[in-house]
């Protein structure tokens, strides 16, 4: 249900998933009845990285309703700085203090150049 839900709130098909899965859509209609209880973890770190969501949404229950509010949040940003925007959060999110004070100063440095700039 919740590959589902996680599917349909980014527009693909069975198809789509599948594809990035490696996987046929008879395989994505099984994971989606719950006809597979323990999925792959090569599939789970893919949807993970495709949804832009973390492991225990696929483990735990309680973390369901967390999956549309923070798909609502991902699909706004991409709407204001795009995908490569939504992925340098992510991977802003990552980082530690010290690491997330160099990006900022490496952000400053480039818009100071004229080529980089609206």
């Amino acid at each position: 249900e919740k590959i589902k839900k996680l599917r349909t709130m980014k527009g693909m098909t069975q198809e789509e998933l599948g594809s990035h899965l490696g996987i046929g859509k008879a395989a994505i209609q099984k994971y989606e009845s719950g006809q597979v209880q323990n999925l792959k973890s090569s599939h789970i770190k893919k949807l993970c990285m495709l949804f832009h969501v973390d492991p225990w949404i696929f483990i735990f229950d309680e973390q369901e309703q967390n999956i549309e509010c923070e798909n609502e949040i991902h699909n706004q940003i991409k709407n204001i700085y795009g995908e490569l925007g939504l992925d340098n959060l992510i991977q802003f999110q990552k980082l530690n203090e010290k690491g997330r004070e160099r990006v900022n100063q490496y952000l400053k440095d480039i818009v100071r150049i004229n080529e980089y700039v609206k």
